[in-house]
């Protein structure tokens, strides 16, 4: 079974995109669930699963109960180079947090190791 969450993120221009690599079962769901947030002030709040892969402009939904969407990429395009940038950092910035073991929203995201791959 897989322990970790791993994606694969990239970005050009305005556009940042990228696909689920690998994920915990545990973090599967089909109501929106959220599985963890980014700190206040950022473009990206929210990591949270339902139906499938999804970037919109402040949440990364990551596989959920539609399973033949898995390796479906995502994609958003923001306003400008610069708040693209700052959405792949709050990514990132997440990605640190839960490898650090901190815990949102009452779900302990310590045993989920999470990796961004650019």
């Amino acid at each position: 079974m897989n322990e970790r969450l791993r994606i694969e993120i990239g970005q050009y221009g305005r556009v940042v995109f990228g696909r689920v690599l690998e994920q915990p079962e545990a973090t599967r769901s089909c109501d929106g669930e959220r599985i963890g947030t980014v700190h206040d002030g950022g473009v990206l709040m929210e990591l949270c699963s339902e139906g499938a892969p999804q970037l919109t402009s402040q949440r990364l939904f990551i596989r959920g109960c539609h399973r033949r969407l898995d390796d479906d990429e995502f994609c958003c395009i923001y306003s400008t180079p610069k708040v693209a940038a700052q959405a792949v950092a709050d990514i990132q910035a997440m990605v640190r947090k839960a490898n650090a073991g901190v815990v949102q929203q009452d779900k302990p995201l310590a045993a989920i190791r999470l990796e961004v791959i650019e």
